[in-house]
This record gives C-alpha cells, sequence and structure tokens, in this order.
C-alpha cells in the first residue's frame, strides 16, 4: 500500500514565488495567502496501489483546515475546522497494485483513564500571550505533579480558538463546552483544538521520570501566541514532594527541549 506523509502549510507567497514574513492583516493570527503541501506550491502526488495511507500534518502556524475530496467522497478521518484551497492533486496509474485490507482496529492502546477524586487542574489561555492572566517567566514552576499521575486538566479559551500542547504527557479529550467529543476526538493525544470561549477537559497521564529543576512546558502551539508568552512550566517530582519544591529557578538552561 502506498504510504505518504502530507506536510501542509500556508504560507504568504510574493507574485515572485518568494516567502514573505509578512502578515496579511492585524488580527492575533498568522495566516497565508497560498497552501504548501511537502513545501511545494500546486504538488501533486501519483498513487500506484488500490488503498494508499495520507499521513496528513497541519503544520501552518493558525489556520485550521478541514480535509476533503473535491468530488466529496469522504476521507477516513477529518481535521478540525475548515478551508477552502486546493491541496494537492492526486493522480492513479493506469494499473494499480492490489492492497491489503483495513484492519478493523488500527490499535490497541487502552485509553487513559482518571480515577475518581483525581487532580483538576484549571487554565485559562487569554487573548494571546497569557496563560492564568500570566505571560510565560522561564525562571518560575507553574504546577508541580507527582510521578504517575492521571488528572484532569480544564482549558479555557477565553477569546480565540487555540491548540494546546503538555510535554511529556499523553492525555485524552474527555469533554468539549460541556459534552463528550465526538467519537474521533477520543484517541490518544498530546496536541488539542480549544474551539474559542469553550472549556474542554482533558485526561492526562504523567510519566515516572522525576526531576525538581528541569521543568516541561505547556503552551498554545500557534507559534505567533507561544512566542509571546502564552506557556508555562511545570515539573514532574517524587510523589508526596511537591511541597517541597522550590518554585523559582536560575534561567540559564533551564527547561526540556522545546517543540
Amino acid at each position: 500500500m502506498d504510504d505518504f506523509p502530507l506536510i501542509v502549510q500556508d504560507k504568504v507567497v510574493n507574485a515572485d514565488g518568494t516567502l514573505s514574513e509578512q502578515r496579511l492583516d492585524d488580527s492575533v493570527f498568522f495566516l497565508g495567502n497560498r497552501i504548501l503541501v511537502n513545501g511545494t506550491l500546486d504538488p501533486h502526488l501519483r498513487i500506484s496501489s488500490q488503498r494508499a495511507r495520507l499521513r496528513i500534518l497541519n503544520a501552518s502556524n493558525s489556520r485550521l483546515l478541514h480535509f476533503g475530496f473535491a468530488d466529496g467522497r469522504t476521507l477516513g478521518r477529518d481535521a478540525i475546522g475548515k478551508g477552502d484551497f486546493d491541496l494537492l492533486k492526486i493522480i492513479a496509474a493506469d494499473r494499480l497494485s492490489a492492497s491489503p485490507p483495513v484492519p478493523d482496529r488500527l490499535a490497541t492502546t487502552p485509553p487513559i483513564e482518571v480515577p475518581a477524586g483525581a487532580r483538576v487542574r484549571r487554565f485559562q489561555l487569554d487573548g494571546d500571550d497569557e496563560i492564568n492572566g500570566r505571560d510565560y517567566a522561564m525562571d518560575r514552576i507553574d504546577e508541580v505533579v507527582p510521578a504517575g499521575a492521571h488528572e484532569i486538566w480544564e482549558v479555557e479559551a477565553r477569546d480565540h480558538a487555540h491548540n494546546f500542547h503538555i510535554h511529556e504527557v499523553a492525555l485524552r479529550v474527555i469533554g468539549i463546552g460541556g459534552r463528550q467529543p465526538p467519537a474521533w476526538y477520543r484517541s490518544q493525544k498530546d496536541t488539542v483544538f480549544l474551539p474559542a470561549t469553550s472549556k474542554t477537559r482533558l485526561a492526562v497521564q504523567f510519566g515516572h521520570f522525576t526531576d525538581p529543576t528541569t521543568p516541561y512546558m505547556y503552551h498554545c502551539h500557534i507559534l505567533r501566541h507561544e512566542d509571546r508568552g502564552m506557556m508555562g512550566q511545570f515539573v514532574i517530582v517524587q510523589p508526596r514532594t511537591e511541597e517541597d519544591v522550590v518554585r523559582t529557578l536560575p534561567t540559564a538552561d533551564t527547561g526540556h527541549a522545546h517543540g
């Protein structure tokens, strides 16, 4: 079976084909006027088998995309949001090789569960530069988590939509705006879309590696927002040592790699 990664980005492209870093408007988002797939304008893809897997990554700074086919046929899974761009021309070979059937179940990873009485942490994303009313500070630990914890994080996007990412963890969406998430949005994730003016509840599973002086990050994954300070930091420590953690760090060489 053909298997293709498709990295989709919107960029501001000048008339001469060069890229521009100038924004098209004064919004808090950075939106482009053209779509690139794997770094290519107006791309095409040649298919040689009866089935093809498209591993689609929306790598845009801000734009939300809803992927579909021009003739209305459905994809195996949709992305969130909407767009009005032609992304990719798919060209099928005259003869297509046979493909194996799609399995009924693709993975057997158990769902992330939280016990009764689990810790609930609440976060508000304000504008394009604050979480819980504060900008990011390299020398501040915002949250302290016991190793192996299963918690509920309730994240509110107060005015704009955001993409929320937590380093180190695995998570599952258990509620959006007081309702159950759709079936296709209940799988294990590390980044989730937060609709504007909504609260999203996450079941969060933390690892067992402990280090009270080297924090991980949580942040909006819209590039401009995280660069403006919409980030926080947490450390994972041995259970029952949370109160011993010093919440102020030296500013040099702190934190795990950011991504």
